[in-house]
């Protein structure tokens, strides 16, 4: 008979005959069970078990000897639970059993399911991650039509700087959440890092209900969210793909998509684009760019110009504002809209503004030296490099090997980049101004957040966007510009107009009684050589005698 060791065996223990009559259990088995000898069968405490499954299960033990699976067990007061079962036939007194173990693996089943969690689905928001959107994508692939959609929070690095990764983190969750609240049933949202998401649309009809979702996503993550009782803004790249048509493999419709989001990006980003087979080649133009702007570093191919910035009361120019020309050895001179974004977003801004330090201090002495020693200059200013802790650091060194102590440069960052400075950004700011160096922001006005970034930055110097130059109600215009005028003359700060571009913007701007402008219309840049050749010849006015900053 049964051992007394089995009796007391602290794991459940059954015998089940043909017929699925419980004949046996176990002290442990009928503590957890609702079990009467003689009444109970097996497929009363198997949920999933039925007297035609349990005839299947006795035929496969008695060809097979043994079995092992898992399975919903009920236990008192109608509780389900996971079990692992091993059965096992043997021979008892002329009569075939089953010996069936049953060992309770909820708390298994927990972790492994906690594991699977972990593994395919992201912590903060819930959502799958890379390695769920990986299977939820390959399943979207037996559809006849799909869409894979890439999400990027523009400028997310932002909110991180300057309220933190606590609110960093409650703004991802508002986005997931918002974005969720818009999505159809057959659309699946992930994470795939940390300010990008993936959306898979599954058996679409139509190109357009893919456009159609896209565009209602940026336009909604445009609206405002409140976190932590900051009203923050935020806007998203999202780039889309459809499957067949632009890639019939999950890595390639995820490539797509990838390469569609990044043209977002480089059209002025808060926007939607649809994937086109020339986007690749693009991308492949600015990888070859990548690697020549590097080039051009090491082979010297960059070039300052300088346009000057007039008194015109005076009529004299006080400021040259520095400008980088690549001289491309194919290609010829390329302005720096072509090619500073690229720069910034590989990091070789980093190396290119240093090299645009260096050689604007070896300008300035190159003007001393030709005894125009009261010049100034001003450079504009990325918020890359104040990023860099060696940059501050870097500029003292290079005005001190070229002997110039004082420094008559201005930093120029725009209003826009302004906004959302952070605040050791700020600080790097007015450790250039300890230092002997001077503030500006350009394009001032566009988005009129005046108090807020005139009180966090304290420039010098603000310098009218040429938006106003643009505004049709010639009686709008001048108002607009009084009232910058009062602002700044309250605030002791000088402001300059820049952009002017006619006769007419001129003549506007000297009535209004605006000191300092630039444009143009007044001087286009020029190489350095030019413009000491045009003070040497006197073809400029008291060139340089009178100082700003």
């Amino acid at each position: 008979m049964l051992d007394t060791a089995i009796e007391n065996a602290n794991i459940e223990m059954i015998l089940v005959n043909k017929k699925g009559d419980i004949v046996y259990g176990n002290r442990f088995f009928v503590a957890h069970h609702d079990y009467e000898p003689g009444k109970t069968s097996i497929c009363d405490i198997f949920i999933e078990l039925t007297h035609s499954k349990w005839q299947e299960e006795w035929a496969y033990l008695q060809k097979n000897g043994q079995n092992k699976y898992d399975t919903f067990v009920m236990q008192l007061e109608g509780r389900a639970k996971n079990y692992e079962i091993i059965e096992s036939i043997f021979r008892e007194e002329g009569e075939r059993i089953a010996c069936i173990y049953l060992n309770d693996i909820e708390n298994r089943k927990d972790i492994e399911d906690n594991l699977f969690q972990a593994v395919t689905h992201d912590s903060l928001t819930g959502l799958p991650n890379r390695n769920g959107m990986d299977k939820i994508i390959t399943r979207m692939l037996k559809y006849d039509k799909g869409a894979v959609m890439f999400i990027d929070l523009d400028n997310f690095k932002r909110v991180n700087d300057i309220y933190g990764h606590e609110a960093g983190d409650e703004l991802i969750q508002s986005v997931a959440s918002r974005i969720k609240d818009l999505l159809p049933e057959n659309a699946v949202l992930g994470r795939q890092s940390g300010d990008e998401f993936i959306l898979v649309l599954n058996d679409i009809d139509s190109f357009q209900e893919g456009i159609k979702l896209a565009k209602t996503l940026t336009d909604s993550l445009k609206k405002p969210f409140n976190i932590n009782k900051n009203i923050l803004y935020l806007s998203a790249s999202v780039g889309t793909a459809f499957y067949p048509e632009h890639g019939n493999s999950r890595a390639a419709i995820l490539s797509s998509a990838d390469i569609a989001m990044y043209k977002a990006k480089v059209q002025g980003k808060a926007r939607f684009v649809l994937y086109n087979n020339e986007m690749k080649y693009n991308l492949i133009d600015r990888h070859n760019m990548y690697i020549e702007l590097q080039r051009a570093l090491d082979n010297k191919e960059f070039e300052l110009y300088l346009q000057p910035i007039y008194n015109v009361k005076m009529s004299n120019i006080v400021i040259f504002e520095s400008f980088i020309r690549w001289n491309h050895p194919e290609k010829g001179l390329i302005f720096p809209g072509e090619f500073i974004p690229l720069a910034e977003e590989t990091g070789l801004i980093i190396d290119i503004g240093k090299w645009v330090i260096k050689e604007l201090a070896g300008i300035i002495r190159q003007f001393r030296e030709n005894d125009f020693k009261k010049m100034s200059f001003s450079v504009n200013l990325s918020l890359f490099q104040l990023d860099d802790p060696d940059f501050i650091p870097f500029i003292n060194k290079q005005f001190e090997k070229q002997g110039i102590k004082q420094k008559r440069l201005c930093f120029e960052l725009s209003e826009e980049l302004a906004q959302n400075i952070s605040h050791l950004e700020i600080e790097r700011l007015r450790e250039l101004r300890e230092n002997g160096f001077k503030l500006a922001i350009h394009d001032f006005g566009y988005k009129y957040a005046l108090m807020s970034i005139l009180d966090k930055i304290e420039p010098d110097i603000i310098k009218i966007n040429k938006l106003h130059n643009k505004i049709q109600n010639i009686d709008v215009q001048k108002q607009i510009i009084l009232n910058l005028m009062t602002l700044a003359e309250y605030m002791d700060i000088k402001l300059f107009c820049e952009g002017v571009e006619s006769e007419l913007q001129y003549q506007t701007f000297r009535e209004l009684g605006i000191k300092y402008m630039q444009g143009y219309h007044l001087g286009r840049p020029q190489n350095v050589e030019t413009c000491l050749r045009n003070l040497r010849e006197e073809k400029v006015n008291d060139f340089g005698k009178t100082t700003v900053i």
